[in-house]
């Protein structure tokens, strides 16, 4: 017993003397070393000194004791080396490395869906967007970041299944962003969608419940009943269910130096009407877009490389289509380009060419979808003035040489597209839909030709109207394509 507590103080000395050299300086440290008392020399051991020789030569360094041999000296020399700052070994032991610090990613993400109700439903005809926010709160990167879709066949095919985002730096956040127009349905059908989150190195967040949207059709709404040709719409017993229509009234713009349409909307609405009730289209089958944004054109109608969801509903040979557009239009001088202008675009080149919709990407899509017939018509125009849309549109002839299709304009070029306040509408559209109304009671079929007729009668078509209404201002409505298309077939 008595011999373990000698041990144990002789341990608790050498250490206790070691230490205290370890924090002086360098001159201290040395010459302290060389004249401190051997704490060790006052200890008589009856047996044997050699395990208080063997304490003695213990060094203390930044991470413990370690064993520096039986030279007095050596131990010495660690001490000033250590005292000095200097690194290295410390009687041929190294220093260990400090752990390389390991950063990781934490990945978090919502989705938002818009364009739909408070009870997530939305009609045919309108665009439903889904926005998937994906947050990296940690500290490194996150690899390789995916959106992939999932759910009922139906929505996930419309969206499209994956989206990539590449990588997220720390502290950052990324969007993915899938959109597409719900396409026409006869009755509401409900779906579900779940947007998961992957992450190349498998440090992928938890997903998210799933979510579910309805599609509804398009209501059938009343006649807007602001002038004659909307009251008493004439309803025919034509049926075409193959038949499809994009219907688009731009009255409101984002960009405050574009005018607003006052009337497009109007237009736009009783359109609609007219095809249901009158060529006797599906009600599904009407896409009415209201203050159509680019993203919405180029859904609908698709991009110089792409097709759009319009694509997905022609049968070759069999369909019919009609697309219509109020609002402005604008062109760039430089190129002789024509553009429609969504919504959320301006009217300066740079604006253009960037946001508009070009004319002749939209015959060229027209051309590649091989209906049965297409007529297009177009009420725009470049700015707005009181009461009218300045500068007409042109078309050069080599965009629409489809031989089935007939394209109808609101005036000439340079000539102003009037309005007609007191009908509610533009002055084109207005006589345009009467002419509809009044022949239909009296021919089997109405062809471009006959109706082109009737808006351009000098004596009561449109070029009257804007004399006698305006004082003598010119508009001079235009057709091009093949003037022998048939537009309503009256059964």
């Amino acid at each position: 017993m008595g011999k373990f507590i000698l041990k144990f103080w002789t341990t608790i000395l050498s250490s206790c003397a070691i230490l205290n050299l370890g924090v002086q300086n360098k001159d201290q440290s040395s010459q302290a070393i060389e004249n401190s008392p051997d704490p060790l020399s006052s200890i008589t051991v009856k047996r044997s000194k050699k395990p208080l020789i063997f304490l003695k030569q213990y060094l203390l360094n930044g991470t413990g004791l370690v064993f520096a041999g039986h030279s007095s000296h050596a131990s010495h020399a660690s001490h000033a080396s250590h005292a000095s700052g200097s690194t290295g070994s410390y009687g041929g032991y190294s220093s260990p490395e400090p752990a390389p610090v390991i950063k990781y990613p934490s990945l978090t993400y919502e989705t938002v869906v818009t364009g739909t109700d408070s009870k997530n439903m939305i009609e045919a005809g309108q665009e439903l967007s889904l926005s998937v926010n994906v947050k990296n709160s940690g500290d490194g990167i996150a690899s390789d970041v995916r959106v992939v879709l999932s759910g009922s066949p139906d929505i996930v095919n419309l969206l499209g299944e994956g989206y990539a985002l590449g990588d997220i730096a720390a502290y950052s956040t990324k969007t993915a962003v899938f959109q597409a127009v719900v396409p026409p349905l006869e009755k509401a059908k409900s779906y579900t969608l779940r947007a998961a989150v992957i992450e190349g190195q498998g440090r992928s967040p938890k997903s998210n419940s799933a979510i579910k949207v309805t599609f509804a059709p398009q209501k059938v709404e009343d006649p807007i009943e602001n002038s004659d040709i909307d009251k008493a719409i004439p309803a025919s017993n034509i049926k075409n269910p193959n038949a499809f229509a994009v219907v688009i009234g731009n009255r409101d713009y984002s960009e405050t130096s574009v005018s607003k349409v006052d009337f497009a909307i109007n237009d736009a609405k009783t359109m609609k009407e007219y095809l249901i009730r009158t060529f006797g289209y599906k009600p599904g089958n009407v896409f009415l877009l209201e203050n159509a944004t680019f993203a919405q054109f180029r859904d609908m109608f698709g991009t110089e490389s792409t097709a759009g969801s319009l694509a997905n509903h022609v049968k070759k040979g069999i369909t019919d289509i009609f697309v219509y557009y109020s609002g402005h239009g604008a062109p760039v001088v430089e190129t002789r380009e024509a553009f429609f202008v969504p919504s959320d675009c301006g009217t300066s080149p740079s604006s253009l060419k960037n946001n508009g919709y070009s004319f002749a990407i939209l015959f060229q899509k027209l051309s590649e979808l091989n209906a049965r017939s297409v007529t297009v018509v177009i009420d725009a125009c470049y700015s707005g003035v009181t009461n009218a849309s300045p500068i007409g549109i042109e078309i050069d002839d080599p965009i629409i040489q489809m031989p089935n299709c007939s394209v109808f304009m609101s005036c000439a070029k340079n000539e102003i597209s009037n309005w007609y306040p007191e009908m509610g509408h533009s002055l084109f559209t207005y006589v345009f839909l009467k002419g509809i109304k009044d022949k239909i009671h009296n021919q089997t079929n109405i062809s471009a030709k006959n109706l082109m007729e009737y808006v351009s009668d000098d004596n009561e078509g449109v070029p009257y109207l804007a004399r006698s209404i305006y004082n003598g201002r010119s508009q001079t409505p235009q057709m091009k394509g093949n003037s022998e298309n048939i537009i309503l077939k009256n059964k």
